[in-house]
């Protein structure tokens, strides 16, 4: 029935008289000959079915219905006449129910209406689920390699170079070579050290609960700054902010890393003698309670538009590994996580070989206020000759 009812293209269905729509009913009319359905999908048979016995009904007639009202006339010729009698011919009918009301039709579909509504919720609900579970089981897939590959090959060298020191120097003082390898062995260890804190960290971003507060963008990235310093002074980096940063809600420690994990890259990335610009947008008009929108910019060597989606993946590296000052290619993962985790999102517009901007938000803030102007020595300086912020993506 529920097939027959979908080939139909039922969504909702009554009748008091089954077998005369669907044959193979008549066989159950002592328990379904009225039937209601309304039907829960448009590819399955999934129906919520009601079901009333057939109710014997007497219907009476103006005379036997079967007599024919032809009589041959004395000249042989046929014609109508009235039914011999006006007498109540009674007939007992079979295989009907008691009919379906208007309002009963109508409550079903309503009921139908209010239990799809809450299959499609769950379908949502589901659906993220299942997106959360695929960057999961991606992130987990990524894991895998990298603790097969990536942090076994630094033990590897660990303990090949270890074997020759042991072997070529037993006993007598080491020369330049054994000294070479010695340091070798440091800067891989120091590797492997730098990949497993990569990972901790980016564990550390799903377990750690958000510490949220109004929070002064400036002083965050303030924060981040000094923790950049012996980096920005090694590359003779500009970092300018054009205009004071807003407050927002946020936890602070982690918009310092956000902060930290940008203007690291955009340093790194930006070419000789970098420049980086961070601030952020005007909201849209008439949209004041829309999160700021901040920007990270830099002036070096670009993304190519095929990588802007991979630059997000865990220890996804676009360059050899020592190139622009190494680096385990996590920090944007963990960015991201930072982000999202806040009710954000990160994206960047990007031409190679003339720079990159990284824009992110957080979740909405009942701050949005400017926070005060950079304090004098910082870090950072007030003007900027980057350019005006791009509209949002």
């Amino acid at each position: 029935l529920a097939a027959w009812l979908t080939a139909g293209g039922h969504e909702t269905f009554a009748t008091d008289a089954l077998g005369a729509a669907y044959p193979p009913g008549a066989d159950y009319a002592d328990v379904a000959s009225g039937v209601l359905a309304i039907a829960l999908s448009r590819v399955r048979p999934y129906y919520v079915l009601w079901f009333r016995p057939q109710t014997a009904q007497t219907m009476r007639w103006g005379g036997d219905p079967g007599e024919k009202p032809v009589r041959v006339g004395p000249d042989g010729v046929p014609r109508l006449s009235p039914r011999g009698s006006f007498a109540a011919w009674e007939e007992e009918v079979q295989g009907r129910s008691r009919p379906w009301r208007r309002a009963e039709i109508d409550a079903a579909r309503a009921l139908r209406g209010t239990v799809v509504d809450a299959l499609i919720t769950r379908a949502d609900e589901l659906a993220a689920l299942n997106r959360a579970l695929e960057q999961s089981n991606r992130e987990l897939d990524d894991f895998a390699y990298v603790a097969s590959h990536d942090l076994k090959e630094p033990l590897r060298g660990i303990h090949n170079y270890a074997a020759m020191v042991s072997e070529d120097y037993a006993g007598a003082p080491l020369d330049a070579d054994g000294l070479a390898r010695l340091d070798t062995i440091r800067r891989l260890t120091k590797r492997l050290d730098g990949l497993i804190d990569s990972l901790l960290d980016h564990a550390r971003v799903n377990r750690l609960a958000l510490d949220l507060a109004d929070v002064d963008a400036n002083d965050a990235l303030a924060d981040a700054l000094d923790r950049l310093a012996a980096s920005v002074a090694e590359r003779g980096a500009a970092v300018r902010v054009p205009r004071p940063l807003p407050t927002v809600r946020a936890d602070r420690e982690r918009l310092v890393e956000v902060f930290a994990n940008l203007v690291s890259n955009a340093v790194k990335y930006g070419g000789g003698s970098p420049v980086v610009e961070v601030g952020y947008l005007d909201a849209p008009v008439g949209d004041d309670a829309a999160p700021p929108t901040f920007y990270v910019r830099d002036r070096g060597i670009g993304i190519d538009p095929r990588h802007h989606a991979a630059v997000f993946r865990l220890f996804k590296r676009l360059h050899p590994r020592d190139a622009f000052g190494g680096g385990s290619g996590a920090g944007l993962t963990i960015v991201q996580k930072v982000v999202e985790r806040h009710g954000g999102r990160i994206w960047l517009q990007s031409t190679p070989g003339e720079g990159t901007t990284f824009f992110f938000t957080l979740a909405p803030s009942e701050a949005t206020s400017s926070g005060p102007p950079a304090a004098a020595g910082s870090t950072f300086t007030g003007a900027s000759d980057v350019g005006a912020p791009p509209p949002s993506a």
